[in-house]
């Protein structure tokens, strides 16, 4: 019962904060997600296994996570989205529940993907915003889940990594 209440305090917070967010992607008044991630992905080691956006003090932040293979490390980034700069950056190694994303993080590395990359074509000929991008392994899929934002409310989908196609049994409205 506590899981069904917390669900649902959950979906309406999202619900609540979605005209919020599109307000502050209205504006224009941005960085674009894609070109921050390219600017993270040249400045840190590692590949981005998570992306996700907010409002923190009335302003739009960037919550980036990247993982180091090979140090099997975490680096957790907040950055305003106005004008790209870094307002925390915490390192970390690695938990037990990463185990997941350092799998597909360490065959993205090995193949030479670059997550920007990946958003972008999932992203193509899509007016939506970004709202969440996160890498997972599953049942031997490596793939990108994405939860967008339009006028007409939040959309999920999952995006295979290895296929660069979409996985139709994983959409949501």
């Amino acid at each position: 019962m506590a899981r069904l209440f917390l669900s649902l305090l959950l979906f309406s917070g999202m619900a609540s904060a979605s005209p919020v967010l599109l307000s502050y992607f209205s504006s224009g008044q941005h960085i674009a997600p894609i070109t921050l991630m390219k600017t993270m992905e040249q400045r840190f080691p590692g590949v981005i296994s998570d992306f996700s956006v907010g409002v923190d003090d009335a302003q739009l932040v960037y919550q980036i996570e990247i993982i180091n293979p090979k140090t099997k490390s975490l680096i957790e980034l907040s950055i305003l989205a106005k004008n790209g700069e870094i307002i925390k950056h915490e390192y970390e190694g690695l938990k037990e529940d990463d185990a997941d994303k350092l799998i597909v993080t360490q065959h993205m590395e090995a193949k030479k993907l670059a997550f920007s990359t990946i958003v972008q074509k999932t992203m193509q000929n899509n007016s939506s915003q970004l709202i969440d991008a996160e890498l997972d392994h599953d049942l031997g899929i490596n793939y990108l889940e994405l939860e967008l934002l339009s006028d007409n409310g939040m959309h999920k989908f999952a995006f295979d990594v290895d296929q660069g196609k979409p996985l139709p049994l994983l959409t949501w409205d």
